[in-house]
């Protein structure tokens, strides 16, 4: 299976070699991302005249990682862009979502969405005359922050073969997580050992080969990953705004702080998606361990990637070796 650059809405039709391409681009645009703040910036116009409109559903899909870097990759590129309101749209007066997709893609060349309901992006998709990028679609997927995990672990490690991943926290309602899983599939003997409370496990339609869960109580989380040893700890919020009306989120918390760190190796990366809400103390922050900011910085480059390669940019990036 390969992915046919017209959308990008799942992770599931990349191949390792796309996943790969994006990586070896990002690389390529780095020096243009302002991520590296002991280097001058290079400068770049390669987007310019292009417009990209972010649909991010404004009350319940707040954002600032995933907008924020889509808005500084345009940007960095020369291109510009225009954030879209529902509430101030045509939307509040009746107008259907496929509707609305088909005027927004005759007015930019680019779409980003963020919805709650997850077939919204499917429904933009369908009706746009530009590439749609899905930025998150409710508890589904969130496949750009995929791509930007496996890039960093290819700048961590070399290589993410034979990488060993203890995925932790709310493994049900977690999108990140949810793709992270597929695109891991696409590599060589990796192993996942999902660890989560009861009632937050993984759903059995994400879960592919050389997955593990393990539920248990997160109390004894840190012995749980001493036994493990992973290379990477992927930590998750607790998702509270998608829980069931009435659950306590409150049962479900857990904590990575110095302790953990005691009982883990040396080799151990601490990755998480951010926003960290209670479950990674920040005294264990300048630890050589936790690079969640750094990672963080990555989804820069990665989304600069992102959009050269679905605007057809291709062969300029590749002029910048």
């Amino acid at each position: 299976m390969t992915w046919d650059k017209k959308h990008l809405i799942e992770i599931d039709p990349f191949s390792r070699e796309d996943i790969e391409n994006i990586f070896s681009f990002s690389k390529l645009l780095e020096p243009y991302s302002g991520i590296d703040k002991t280097k001058k910036r290079k400068q770049t116009n390669m987007c310019q005249g292009d417009l990209m409109v972010l649909w991010f559903e404004k009350q319940t899909e707040k954002s600032t990682r995933t907008f924020g870097s889509f808005e500084s990759a345009i940007s960095r590129l020369g291109g510009d862009k225009k954030d879209f309101d529902e509430l101030s749209s045509s939307i509040g007066k009746g107008e259907s979502i496929k509707d609305t997709s088909r005027i927004l893609s005759g007015q930019c060349d680019l779409i980003v969405d963020r919805h709650t309901d997850p077939q919204h992006v499917y429904t933009v998709s369908i009706n746009s005359m530009v590439p749609v990028i899905n930025a998150g679609n409710g508890s589904d997927q969130h496949p750009t922050q995929t791509l930007l995990d496996i890039s960093f672990m290819y700048v961590l490690f070399d290589t993410v073969d034979g990488l060993t991943i203890a995925m932790l926290g709310d493994l049900k309602y977690g999108r990140t997580v949810h793709s992270l899983m597929k695109g891991l599939e696409k590599f060589k003997n990796v192993n996942i050992v999902g660890i989560s409370p009861p009632g937050l496990e993984m759903s059995e339609k994400y879960i592919g080969k050389n997955y593990e869960g393990r539920t248990i109580d997160m109390k004894n989380l840190d012995k749980e990953l001493s036994d493990i040893g992973p290379k990477v700890v992927y930590a998750t919020r607790i998702q509270n705004e998608r829980l069931p009306e009435g659950e306590d989120p409150a049962k479900f918390i857990y904590k990575i702080n110095d302790a953990t760190l005691k009982k883990l190796p040396k080799y151990t990366r601490i990755m998480h998606p951010l926003p960290r809400i209670l479950e990674i103390d920040p005294e264990i922050d300048k630890d050589s361990r936790a690079v969640y900011f750094q990672q963080a910085d990555y989804g820069v480059p990665v989304r600069m990637a992102i959009i050269t390669t679905l605007l057809g940019y291709e062969d300029e990036v590749l002029k910048l070796r």
